[in-house]
């Protein structure tokens, strides 16, 4: 499956983003509109995939993850900016 390199806002990126990583929900940190676009494809069991957008948090909720359980393994380069991953 390969994943199209298109900028989405607002609610469309909080649709593409939720769908594609198992309900994970942007929220905007300051007063820029919410911006994203996810570039990426998935062979079997594996998937690779570039995501950039405006300055966001990005949270999966304890109800999405019982809601969506997944096992899958998180792995983040950061080629720019900045950013926290917690988990927990």
């Amino acid at each position: 499956m390969m994943w199209q390199d298109e900028q989405w806002r607002d609610e469309r990126w909080r649709g593409e983003l939720g769908d594609a990583f198992a309900g994970l929900v942007p929220e905007c940190i300051d007063d820029r509109p919410l911006t994203g676009r996810i570039e990426g494809t998935t062979v079997g069991e594996l998937g690779a995939f570039q995501i950039a957008g405006s300055p966001q948090t990005v949270r999966r909720s304890r109800s999405a993850v019982r809601r969506r359980p997944t096992d899958a393994v998180k792995v983040c380069v950061q080629l720019q900016g900045r950013a926290i991953v917690r988990q927990g």
